[in-house]
């Protein structure tokens, strides 16, 4: 993971975390959502990923792993006090499991893709279940997600 997409203040503020997907960088996750984050009081901090950008190219698969990235995560909070983690699509993913270690946070940003665009039975999907976790919250969701025997393990 590399920090030079970090942009932070030392202004003692707390900290959001901001995790891009792939195929994309720390400074495209910073302008989709550092001015949101900055106005409810957080310094933002949108490292690039592990093959991505000013990280690198990284030539063994297994270095790209969900793990390896959480890993990455986990030292970049040992350096600075994350309060809130977002994640864009596989950021998301990454958010998601980091956060589900770290009770403590403040809260946790999904951004997946398909919500919006155009018609696919995936974006469709996706707007179902974002329409379901408006309505009924995230943990029922989740749980019956979990237990459909098709789900992913996460």
């Amino acid at each position: 993971m590399s920090w030079s997409a970090v942009r932070r203040r030392h202004s003692g503020r707390p900290v959001a975390v901001v995790l891009h997907g792939v195929g994309s960088t720390g400074e495209f996750a910073r302008r989709c959502l550092a001015a949101p984050l900055g106005s409810l009081g957080y310094d933002v901090v949108a490292p690039d990923l592990r093959g991505h950008a000013s990280a690198g190219s990284c030539r063994d698969p297994a270095a790209h792993s969900v793990g390896s990235h959480l890993v990455d995560l986990q030292a970049l909070a040992e350096q600075v006090d994350v309060r809130l983690v977002a994640g864009i699509s596989l950021g998301a993913e990454l958010a998601l499991r980091w956060s589900a270690e770290h009770p403590r946070l403040d809260g946790v940003v999904l951004c997946l893709p398909g919500l919006t665009g155009p018609t696919t039975v995936a974006a469709a999907a996706n707007r179902h279940v974002a329409d379901r976790v408006a309505r009924e919250g995230v943990e029922p969701v989740l749980a019956e997600l979990a237990r459909d025997p098709a789900a992913l393990p996460w």
